[in-house]
This record gives structure tokens, C-alpha cells and sequence, in this order.
């Protein structure tokens, strides 16, 4: 029961192919008919809702439904023992249709359950937003989830009420509490094993100790030094999400592993619903992940990033660490290019960045800087409303080559690194939107376009960029920095022709998640997915440049994903104190 939609880890339909089915009877040990074929799984998921149905029964109601399963022909209950197990209970012969059996075993493990009057402990989870059921074997009739999962996830939905002034947190009134939902063991097999394997509920029972009314307490979060936010081996796994279409907790739910790193925007500076935003990507990252990486836009001009703006930032951030969440600040992010507010004016801009990373080394000690610039393919992006002005300031101290004009021959970094002791991490994020401009075509990526472009190198269909400097070597290795790739994907068109969705989205991530990164890349530390399903103006139209949003594609995807990668907790923390 535990497979179905919204009772399931992912909070889809596990239970949809044959070889789903097969890997849920090898995992708890079925034994006997199994016809692996589609008319098969039609039953079994037929059965699936009957016995869902019987679950939420009264006593005498349920009764009725077990005699009206019972009162059958195939009911032929015998002792047996085979693959290794001493002599058990079945209740119908071994060579019955799969979906009988389950029907029946089921039915006859009830008829103790119903005889010792104990149908209360079968419950529904206490968690919201699942359908998970669950049998409470506890002697003091305490259990109240269907896994520590919803558990942990029900203390810190509890947690935010408190925090928000809402002392009423109690289980059945929390509000917002995701998906999370583990199928540690279906529970038609859990009910049923009482009569294969020949034990009394009463004895079951007695054998369990007793659980705590309240969900086991989370362990308190641990607030770590900027220095301890780079991997010593691998680079963290990120993502960049929509974060109301698409939670945090459910994106890890999909993936099946909790991303180390979340990437959030926010304007700067913000007002008190950007400050609330904040807030609330904290408390994702926290409970469903390990790092935020706050990306600031200034999006009124580099002179609104005021004195007042910075302290108010650093509190924040101090606030976000000491609950348990490391920052890292993107502060400004691709400043060489002339589509931003904040664009191809290097002096000032070095100047903001110079006194934000001032302010976050000495109040935010969890917080750490990056600086991150456009690649360099296409500089100096001629055209933008921001550009450089011939003759202005900015425009001679990015004419790196002096030759009075603005070409791909001048540096398109430099002009605009604040300098070694403001910035803890460098960044670039790469993408691939075609082979060449127009972009909005389905195109399958070079290889090794991604590793090209990183270096400097990349002279292929979108044109020579070997002018470009190698951005992995001076900042990377020369520097001594970790790199990280803040935002990735490749681009498909849906409104389009052209190749597969999937060979394209693979040959891209199949880049930039080689198992030749680590040898040939040491200092890249942090690559992150962007995760969105968007109209995006470069194309006037769709982009899906999601990994999780298709089954087939997510499926592919977490197969395809390298041991190399670093993931986020397994579990939820507390803020110490709270």
C-alpha cells in the first residue's frame, strides 16, 4: 500500500512497471507463483486499493471484508517450509495468481489482528500530504508514522510554527509538511508475515519496546567555519529550483538523495517580503538539504548596496548560519556582461563586492563569497543597455588590450576580480542553449563542449572562443580557489522539432559529470542543475531544462549520476537551542 501515489518516498505511483513489482517481492522474500507480466501487475494494483480500503475499516466492518475474501475456493490454509524457513503458515497454495495470495494471506493475518481486537493499531500516518498506513506494534499503542522520515519531518514543520508564533504544532495540525515518504515495508506484506511466519499478534507485540508519543527529537544542526564548506575530495551536488512550483523536499523526494547545495535569488536590497524569502530558504535548505547559495541581484544599481543594506544582509546571514545553514553569497553574478544593472562597470562594482565580502567575513564567520562572472564566450555582449561607453572609465579599464575598442581580445575577467582576499570561491555557470546562434533548436552538445568552455578552449559550431583565458586555470589552480558551476543544464524546445529530449539532456550532464572530472578538474568543487520549466526570452518561448519533471528522463538521470558527487544530510536538524 505503501507504493501508491502520495504514500510512496517519491510520492508517485511506485508500483507502475513489472520490474517495480518484482524488486518489491525479492526485497521481502515472496516466494511462490509469479507470471511477470502486465495482466499481474493489474491485479496486484487492483488488490493495492482493496486492502487500502480494508485498512481504514472499523472493527465489525472489517470483519465483513474479511469473510467476503475469505469465503472463497482458493482458501486452502497449510504449514510449509522451503528457502531455508522453518515450517509457516500459508494460507493458500503457492501455484495461486499472485494477487489472490496477497488477497488472502492478508485476509487470514487480519483475522488476528480482528480476534485480539487490536484493528486500532492499524493507522494512517500522522504526517500531512500522506497516504502512507502503517502497523503500530508498540506496547503502549504510540506509533504515530509510517517512518522516521515523516517523523522528522513533522518536528520541523513543528519547529517553523514555533519559530512563526504558532504554539498549536501538533502533528495533525502542521501545516506545509511535504512528501518525504519511505517505503521501508509495505504494509500488506508487513500485516501478512504475522501468518506466514506463524507468530501471534499478541507475541509480536510483547516483542516490540515501547515507541515515544513524540517523534524522535532531531539531532541539533551543526554550525559550521567558511573553511569547511569545500570538499576535500568531489565536488557538492547542487540545484537550482523554482522554489514554490517545486519544493525543496520534493525535488529530493525525485532524486532520491538531498542536495549539498541550494541555489536562492534574491534582489538587494531586499524589503520585508524578500527578507521573509530568505527566511523561508533557510528552513528548506535546513530541513531538506545542507547549504544555501544566496545569489544578491542589486537590481536598482550598484549604489543601492548601502552601508545600511550590508549590516542588515550580515545579520541575516549570521541568524541563517548559527540555526545550522552555511551560506555562500553570489554577490552580483555576471557582472562582465552588459544585461544587468550592475553590468561592465568594474570600479564600482569591485568597490560593492570588496565591502559586502568585508562585512561577511567579520559578522557571518558560516558565510563564504564567490564571485561569479558570464562566460566569456561572445565578449564584450555588444548591445546590452548596460554596456560600457567608449570614452567612459569603465569602458578604458576593460580595454585590458589598450587598443581603444572592446573586442574578444580583451580579458573578460580580470577587470572585475576583486581580488584574492574578498573571494572564497570563483564560478561560472555554463549551459548549453544550441550549437549556435538563434538560440531554440534541439541540438544534441558537442563533446566536450562543457570542459572546452571551462578551459578557454572551445572552438566548435557556436564559434572560436580560444581567445577566451582559461578561467579553471587562474582562478582555479593558479589562484588556489574552488570552482563551482552555480547553474548548468542544456536547453530543450517542447514547442519544437529536432533531437530526443533525453539524448540531448544526457549528452550534456554525461559532461559535466564525467568520471574524468575529479582527475582532470580537482579545484571544481560545486556543480548545481538548474531546475526549471520556463518561457525564457532568449527564445521567446518554452525551455524545459529539468531533469526530474519526466520519469524516464529523472530515471536516467540518477542512474547516470557519479559516486564522485557529494549529497546533503540524510536527515533533518534542529537550531541548537530551539
Amino acid at each position: 500500500m505503501n507504493t501508491a501515489p502520495g504514500a510512496s518516498r517519491s510520492g508517485e505511483d511506485e508500483l507502475v512497471t513489472t520490474a517495480q513489482l518484482r524488486a518489491l517481492l525479492e526485497e521481502h522474500g515472496w516466494s511462490g507463483r509469479f507470471d511477470r507480466d502486465e495482466h499481474e501487475l493489474a491485479e496486484v494494483r487492483e488488490v493495492r486499493g482493496e486492502l487500502r480500503r480494508v485498512w481504514a475499516l472499523e472493527r465489525d466492518a472489517m470483519v465483513d471484508a474479511v469473510n467476503a475474501v475469505l469465503d472463497t475456493t482458493e482458501l486452502a490454509p497449510h504449514l510449509a517450509r522451503h528457502d531455508g524457513k522453518d515450517w509457516h503458515l500459508h494460507a493458500s497454495p503457492s501455484d495461486a495468481p499472485l494477487a489472490a495470495r496477497l488477497r488472502l494471506e492478508t485476509a487470514f493475518a487480519l483475522v488476528d489482528v480482528i480476534r485480539a481486537d487490536e484493528t486500532e493499531r492499524l493507522r494512517e500516518c500522522g504526517a500531512e500530504d500522506c497516504d502512507g498506513v502503517l502497523l503500530d506494534l508498540s506496547r503502549n499503542r504510540s506509533k504515530r508514522f509510517c517512518s522516521q522520515r515523516c517523523a522528522n519531518r513533522t518536528n520541523m514543520t513543528a519547529y517553523r510554527r514555533r519559530q512563526a508564533g504558532d504554539i498549536d504544532d501538533r502533528p495533525d495540525s502542521a501545516a506545509g509538511a511535504d512528501r518525504v515518504k519511505e517505503s521501508s515495508l509495505v504494509a500488506v506484506v508487513f500485516v501478512a508475515a504475522l501468518a506466514l511466519g506463524g507468530g501471534t499478534l499478541a507475541a509480536q507485540i510483547a516483542s516490540q519496546p515501547d515507541e515515544e508519543v513524540q517523534a524522535a527529537p532531531l539531532p541539533v544542526c551543526t554550525v559550521l567555519d567558511r573553511s569547511e564548506l569545500v570538499p576535500r575530495t568531489g565536488a557538492l551536488y547542487g540545484v537550482n529550483l523554482d522554489w514554490e512550483d517545486k519544493p525543496l523536499a520534493d525535488y529530493a523526494d525525485r532524486l532520491g538523495h538531498r542536495p549539498a547545495v541550494s541555489v536562492s535569488f534574491t534582489g538587494f536590497p531586499y524589503d520585508e517580503r524578500g527578507h521573509e524569502y530568505l527566511r523561508m530558504a533557510a528552513d528548506q535548505v535546513r530541513a531538506d538539504g545542507r547549504m544555501l547559495l544566496l545569489t544578491l541581484e542589486p537590481e536598482g544599481g550598484l549604489a543601492e548596496v548601502t552601508d545600511d543594506a550590508v549590516r542588515q544582509l550580515t545579520a541575516d546571514l549570521a541568524a541563517i548560519n548559527d540555526s545550522g545553514v552555511p551560506v555562500v553569497v553570489r554577490f552580483a553574478h555576471e557582472m562582465n556582461g552588459s544585461w544587468y544593472a550592475w553590468g561592465q562597470q568594474p570600479t564600482a562594482y569591485v568597490e560593492a563586492y570588496r565591502r559586502v565580502a568585508d562585512a561577511v567575513h567579520e559578522q557571518a564567520p558560516g558565510s563564504a563569497m564567490m564571485w561569479a562572472p558570464n562566460y566569456g564566450g561572445g565578449y564584450p555582449f555588444a548591445g546590452g543597455q548596460h554596456e560600457a561607453a567608449p570614452g567612459s572609465a569603465d569602458f578604458s579599464a576593460l580595454d585590458t588590450d589598450g587598443d581603444g575598442a572592446l573586442t574578444m581580445a580583451d580579458d573578460p575577467y580580470a577587470p572585475y576580480y576583486p581580488g584574492d582576499d574578498a573571494v572564497d570561491w570563483v564560478g561560472m555557470s555554463l549551459y548549453h542553449w544550441g550549437d549556435a546562434h538563434p538560440w531554440g533548436e534541439n541540438e544534441i552538445p558537442e563533446p566536450g563542449k562543457f570542459a572546452a568552455q571551462l578551459t578557454g578552449t572551445y572552438d566548435g559550431a557556436g564559434g572560436d572562443d580560444s581567445a577566451v583565458p582559461d578561467f579553471y586555470a587562474e582562478y582555479g589552480e593558479r589562484r588556489g580557489k574552488p570552482v563551482g558551476i552555480p547553474e548548468t543544464a542544456a536547453l530543450y524546445n517542447p514547442a519544437v522539432g529536432g533531437a530526443d529530449e533525453l539524448a540531448i539532456k544526457r549528452a550534456w550532464w554525461g559532461q559535466v559529470f564525467d568520471e574524468s572530472i575529479p582527475h582532470d578538474f580537482p579545484q571544481l568543487k560545486m556543480i548545481s542543475w538548474f531546475e526549471w520549466d520556463k518561457h525564457e526570452v532568449e527564445i521567446d518561448g518554452p525551455v524545459d531544462w529539468t531533469t526530474t519533471n519526466s520519469p524516464a528522463i529523472r530515471d536516467a538521470f540518477t542512474v547516470d549520476l557519479p559516486d564522485w558527487l557529494r549529497w546533503g544530510p540524510e536527515e533533518s536538524c534542529t537550531p541548537a537551542g530551539s
